[in-house]
């Protein structure tokens, strides 16, 4: 499930939505404790934190833009979609989407990605679309590197009035949408633009039985300004640094079993996210000569099945199967372990990702 601020915030965002879903009487006590908890999350003391998903390695492009066109074939398409906090009513909703070009060279990627993220009663949106572009360096045959950079326009909105409930609108014996909340608010939409950079490493043995790569990427270089409510210091997004490694290594003496262990550290900010784990990857079927994205009948199919653990927030247990090199679908669940297990029920969320790349002729 997402990291959020603090243990503290996550549990403010679930009593604002307990006293906004409540009883009408009951919110007409507790007025003032709502709007200290609005308070509480949106003050410019609380630093914000950018969304993620637990199957990072089927998200390479938000992984890192240096990952932007780097595959086998010509084009790729990637979509994400999580649900989590599914046990409160108004549970955090997420979706990104990403398309990829890999030029006829080899060597430059270009690529357009776009999330959506929706979180609470009050609707609380971030829209995000970038576009970026990677340059590969081959070192040897065995070994490159990658480097990135990509550019964003984001918007933050919210709506206070249209889907919270005020004891204002209580009219003594039900609740009214029509009278007026009586209650005045800042600015409900916010623009901003968003850079980031990173560079990545990969290499595999000449007989293809180990792979390896690793990637260093920054997201919010000019830490952008997110706040309702005019610049502020502590309004700005803070910078996010990722650094990820992942191997594939095979399994005995057969062709057809791999080790897929990978490690994700995360920092933004005074917050920090670690993730750990690892996939098995079952091969079915043979590969044709040139190992490329053909989707023939001769292209090799697998089976992934694992489990990660982020740190001292849930257990993601996960499985992917792809189809010919060229479509790939992965499901995970996030089984809360936090000390928020009491109010989620050990309930965290569910994730599906979907990739497909192809080539434009043989």
């Amino acid at each position: 499930m997402r990291i959020r601020n603090s243990i503290n915030s996550k549990k403010n965002s679930i009593l604002l939505i307990l006293f906004v879903r409540g009883d009408m009487r009951m919110l007409f006590f507790k007025r003032h404790l709502l709007l200290i908890i609005i308070c509480l999350l949106l003050n410019p003391f609380t630093k914000a934190q950018d969304i993620h998903f637990s199957q990072f390695y089927f998200n390479p492009t938000m992984l890192n833009p240096a990952n932007i066109g780097v595959f086998k074939g010509d084009y790729r398409f990637t979509t994400n979609y999580k649900n989590q906090w599914q046990v409160v009513d108004d549970s955090y909703k997420t979706m990104f989407a990403s398309a990829e070009l890999a030029l006829p060279a080899k060597r430059v990627g270009v690529g357009i990605s776009f999330f959506n993220d929706k979180s609470g009663s009050a609707a609380l949106k971030t829209n995000r679309v970038a576009l970026g572009t990677s340059y590969t360096m081959r070192v040897s045959s065995n070994t490159s590197f990658y480097f990135g950079a990509e550019g964003a326009f984001g918007q933050k909105s919210i709506s206070y009035n249209d889907n919270l409930k005020w004891d204002s609108q209580y009219n003594g014996n039900y609740y009214d949408p029509s009278l007026s909340s009586g209650e005045l608010f800042g600015n409900q939409k916010k623009n901003y633009l968003d850079i980031g950079a990173g560079a990545a490493w990969s290499y595999i043995n000449k007989f293809a039985d180990f792979k390896s790569n690793a990637g260093l990427a920054v997201y919010h270089l000019n830490k952008p300004d997110i706040s309702f409510y005019g610049t502020k210091e502590g309004n700005k997004l803070p910078a996010k640094i990722i650094a990820n490694l992942n191997f594939q290594i095979r399994m005995g003496s057969g062709k057809n079993l791999f080790a897929l262990p990978n490690l994700l550290l995360v920092r933004q900010g005074p917050f920090s996210e670690i993730i750990a784990g690892s996939m098995v990857k079952y091969i079915i079927g043979k590969d044709n000569a040139s190992d490329l994205v053909y989707t023939d009948r001769t292209t090799s199919s697998a089976v992934m099945l694992g489990i990660h653990y982020r740190l001292r927030d849930a257990i993601i247990v996960n499985a992917a199967f792809e189809l010919q090199k060229s479509l790939l679908l992965g499901f995970s669940y996030d089984v809360n372990v936090s000390k928020l297990r009491a109010a989620t029920v050990f309930r965290g969320g569910l994730e599906v990702s979907l990739l497909y790349k192809g080539a434009f002729s043989n």
